[in-house]
């Protein structure tokens, strides 16, 4: 196979992938969206890690476990709905993973059976495909707005204007 078309195949597998975890991530939030919990944290990988608010929680019991006491603390009818940005998902289709974040918004119920905005803030991802080709967290921050923790990561990707790719 040539340079060129073997470039061709690896770029067509890279936005493959981006799209199947575009498609996770969707799911990911509808299933937490209607409470479908057991569901929702296979979603992640068997020794994936969730962190929030300075919990961490390790393999998808423990996961479970932490989404389950969320549901219990803040809503006992859990109803609401997830926005999602865009992802900036970086693939490496040779490995077989990926980074990626994502801004988000919360919307709930109020106790008046309105809707407000409860929290927004940043997925910051790791992403794992499986020997099947599926796509699964392998790691998941959340970062709420106003948490110091919110400024990006030291290996996020770089902004266009701090290496003049982009005028500002």
């Amino acid at each position: 196979m040539s340079d060129s078309s073997q470039s061709t195949v690896t770029d067509v597998r890279t936005a493959e992938d981006a799209e199947a975890i575009r498609r996770l991530l969707s799911r990911q939030a509808h299933l937490r969206d209607t409470d479908q919990l057991d569901d929702w944290v296979q979603g992640y990988a068997e020794d994936g890690v969730f962190t929030a608010h300075g919990t961490v929680a390790t393999g998808r019991a423990e996961i479970l476990a932490i989404a389950e006491a969320q549901r219990a603390a803040f809503w006992s009818d859990w109803r609401g709905s997830h926005f999602l940005s865009e992802p900036g998902i970086d693939v490496d289709a040779e490995a077989g993973t990926a980074t990626g974040i994502t801004h988000y918004t919360f919307l709930g119920l109020d106790e008046d059976g309105g809707y407000k905005v409860y929290v927004v803030g940043r997925y910051h991802d790791r992403f794992v495909r499986t020997e099947d080709g599926r796509w699964l967290l392998a790691a998941r921050e959340v970062l709420t707005v106003g948490e110091e923790s919110l400024k990006p990561a030291e290996d996020a990707a770089h902004t266009p204007a701090e290496d003049g790719s982009a005028e500002a």
